[in-house]
């Protein structure tokens, strides 16, 4: 039987020198790629929950603010019926100090 011839050290240094070279540069693509897979699913997770509660925040304020206008518009006829009796008071009141000092003048 016959030995193998077996690679010089610096040749064998040289070898694995360039395996681990490539086994590095392979890691670092597979994992470049799954911290790309990680990063947009939790970007995308992120912004499906962030859509949601601005939607929720922008219904709510829209909900507020319709029922604070309803209640401005209540306010607003309030004032109204109140200026409208205010108004109605002055002329009954200046119709009745017209008729007063009609009354004193007229010689009895």
């Amino acid at each position: 039987m016959r030995k193998r011839k077996q690679p010089e050290p610096d040749e064998m240094n040289s070898i694995m020198d360039t395996l681990e070279l490539k086994i590095a540069d392979k890691m670092e693509a597979f994992k470049v790629s799954i911290e790309a897979v990680v990063t947009d699913s939790v970007k995308n997770a992120v912004n499906l929950v962030l859509e949601r509660e601005i939607c929720k925040l922008t219904t709510s304020i829209n909900d507020t603010l319709n029922q604070f206008n309803l209640r401005l518009n209540d306010m607003h006829d309030s004032v109204n019926y109140m200026s409208n009796r205010q108004d109605a008071f002055d002329a009954r009141l200046k119709t009745m100090e017209e008729d007063f000092l009609r009354r004193k003048e007229v010689p009895t």
